[in-house]
């Protein structure tokens, strides 16, 4: 089970501002859990704010909550947990971004941007199938010139 604790660190919460995990992998399905006025999903494509570039594999699932409330969540402020099951106990370092609203200051009410590190499962074999199948046929594709060349040396 993955479980991740946010902390909204001196901006303010508003209704569409998300946090996005990349390239999570597989997860068992309805498993998410998330505090009251939150919002799950998960894409191939991860939702990602417009001022940062985080890694973002376009075959890994990603998962993302996004804010729902009516209530500002005015921080700093502990947003509670937010997990999901998956079936591996191995870790790698993965992305996360999210954009926030700025609550104070000159741009009170602004978009705020931000990303880091976090981890993530390391991907199934069966996330990595696609992967295997394409160097397999690549191989395939030289065993006649490598054939042709071992006949010729005999």
């Amino acid at each position: 089970m993955e479980l991740f604790r946010q902390r909204n660190r001196g901006s303010e919460g508003r209704a569409r501002d998300f946090f996005t995990i990349y390239d999570f992998g597989t997860f068992v399905s309805g498993s998410n859990t998330q505090p009251t006025d939150w919002m799950f999903s998960s894409a191939l494509l991860g939702r990602t704010p417009p001022l940062v570039s985080p890694h973002d594999d376009p075959a890994i699932l990603n998962l993302t909550w996004t804010y729902i409330g009516k209530t500002p969540i005015i921080g700093p402020a502990d947003l509670g947990i937010f997990s999901v099951d998956n079936n591996t106990n191995q870790q790698q370092t993965g992305d996360f971004a999210a954009e926030a609203t700025r609550n104070g200051g000159p741009n009170d009410g602004t978009k705020i941007d931000n990303v880091g590190n976090i981890s993530v499962p390391v991907p199934e074999m069966s996330a990595l199938l696609p992967i295997f199948s394409v160097c397999s046929a690549g191989l395939l594709a030289l065993l006649p010139s490598f054939l042709r060349r071992r006949q010729t040396n005999c």
